[in-house]
């Protein structure tokens, strides 16, 4: 196992992470094909490095280890360093952009990456034989995408009024629950409320992110989430521009209460989410998730 000596976060632009691995001479002098890191967290995300020689050539990939993967995507830029002693012109590096990570798609990286033999060299190897490696991870965003199908009773416009529930049917202000993902050990889903007017008829949406994680304290979530169906999009932070062009918080921060719920959303745009058949996409992108327990305990440390 390559050994994972540091991590250093860098608070720029692209958010970047970096990560450095000893890789060991029993490995690059041995017969033992792959190699493989111990798992890491990158915002929440679990990864794994790992190499695979094939004849002289060496090979690197970046894998996604998240048990979420069927409704998590991410898109990052990476790049893999092999550190040359001598000087830094010489150092064996790739890059990748743009590298996009889904339930079918869970590694990026290089394939014939570099030489063995050329590694195995003064220039590479410290007086142990090893090899120190670099990985650095830039401009990561991770996303919760689902579908959302409404009800028959929220599209047909005989359903226009409240129908009592039956074993066959539910209310037309049943809520709707999105799968749940799993993110920053927690457990989350979207909930979509209907709302009904005065004379029974859908008046708007209530929607609020939930933690089902039970847990005796608040999380700070920060996040961005939009709904879009057919050629309309909702976007809560395109909404503030409009009526507060100076608001340049991107993403919106909330705070769970004792019930884990998030505070709601009210989504006015009725028609347009039923244009559709009902049918819409709702992304979830996020940023943080920190328990408001840890971050004040960090305080009380320091």
């Amino acid at each position: 196992m390559a050994h994972f000596t540091r991590f250093v976060s860098f608070e720029d632009k692209f958010n970047t992470n970096l990560f450095t691995f000893i890789l060991p001479s029993t490995y690059l002098l041995g017969t033992e094909e792959k190699l493989i890191t111990r798992e890491f967290i990158c915002r929440h995300i679990p990864f794994a490095l790992t190499f695979v020689k094939n004849g002289d050539q060496l090979n690197a990939f970046l894998l996604h280890r998240s048990r979420d993967t069927e409704r998590i995507e991410m898109t990052l830029d990476l790049s893999v360093t092999l550190l040359c002693r001598e000087h830094f012109t010489r150092n064996e590096t790739f890059v990748e952009k743009n590298c996009k990570f889904t339930n079918k798609v869970t590694l990026h990286g290089r394939k014939s990456f570099t030489s063995v033999n050329r590694l195995c060299s003064v220039d590479y190897m410290d007086e142990r034989g090893n090899i120190q490696c670099e990985l650095e991870i830039k401009n990561l965003s991770i996303s919760y995408i689902t579908e959302v199908q409404l009800t028959p009773q929220l599209i047909n416009p005989q359903y226009a009024h409240v129908i009592h529930p039956t074993t066959n049917r539910q209310p037309i202000d049943a809520k709707i629950e999105t799968p749940s993902f799993f993110y920053s050990n927690y457990e989350w889903c979207v909930v979509i409320q209907p709302k009904l007017d005065s004379v029974g008829q859908l008046g708007h949406f209530r929607m609020f992110i939930q933690r089902l994680t039970p847990c005796d304290h608040s999380v700070k979530l920060t996040y961005r989430i939009k709904l879009t169906a057919g050629s309309y999009t909702w976007d809560p932070y395109q909404e503030r521009k409009m009526t507060n062009p100076n608001d340049s918080n991107t993403y919106e921060t909330n705070y769970t209460d004792v019930h884990g719920l998030c505070r709601p959303y009210r989504i006015d745009r009725v028609r347009e989410l039923l244009q559709t058949d009902g049918k819409f996409t709702l992304t979830v992108e996020l940023k943080d998730a920190v328990s408001k327990y840890l971050k004040e305990k960090k305080k009380f440390l320091k």
